[in-house]
Formats: C-alpha cells, structure tokens, sequence
C-alpha cells in the first residue's frame, strides 16, 4: 500500500477502512501516519473524517428506521392480538380487563423507554 498513490487515495472506503484496522493498534496507526507526507494529511483527514459521518448517518438511518417502522410495527401487532384475543374470548370481567389495561400501559412504557433518545432530539 502506498500513500502516494492517488488511485488508493480515490478509494476512499479503503482508506478510511485501512485507518480503522491498524488505529487499535497504537504503533499501527502512528506509522500510518507517519508514512503519509506532510502535503496529504490534510486530504486524509477529509478523507476519513467524511467517511467517518457517512458511517454514523447510515447507522442512525438504520436505527431511525428500526425504532420508528420496525418498533412501531410490533407493538400495534402486539396490541391488536391483545385486542383480538380480549375480543374473541369475550372476557367482559374486570378479572382479564384490569391484567389487560396494564399490559397495554407496559407496552406503551417499554415502547417510550426504547425510543426515548430518538424522542429526545426532536
């Protein structure tokens, strides 16, 4: 690998890979370093850090769109087989309404505390 080709710098899923596979090793990463020349830092730099936010908005994506589809999906499942088997076995006594209420309220709680810091930010 040479830092001073500019084909290996185009790649710069590599570049930012490479860095990350050789920065948990201390003496790794500080040769590394050492062998890109003073003229390319400021590249590599961009080079890494934009890879390094590309990464992090796409785990957020991901994340986003498990907690908010995904998460949201299950629990309006898990609330109509509630209501579906309240409604089928025609439980009209406070002995399965009260048990039923509180897992309703659980099942809201659990959801709250899963999504509480995508909530949070907005």
């Amino acid at each position: 690998m040479s830092v001073l080709d500019d084909e290996y710098l185009k790649n710069t899923r590599k570049v930012y890979n490479d860095f990350c596979n050789q920065a948990d090793n201390y003496e790794a990463a500080k040769g590394f370093i050492d062998n890109i020349p003073v003229e390319c830092l400021t590249r590599y730099r961009e080079i890494i850090l934009a890879e390094h936010d590309s990464c992090i908005k796409n785990d957020e994506a991901v994340r986003n769109f498990v907690t908010s589809v995904l998460l949201s999906a299950f629990v309006s499942a898990m609330v109509s087989a509630m209501v579906s088997a309240m409604i089928s076995l025609e439980i009209q006594t406070y002995k399965f309404v009260i048990p039923f209420i509180i897992g309703m309220i659980w099942t809201v709680v659990v959801f709250l505390m899963i999504n509480w810091n995508y909530i949070g930010k907005y």
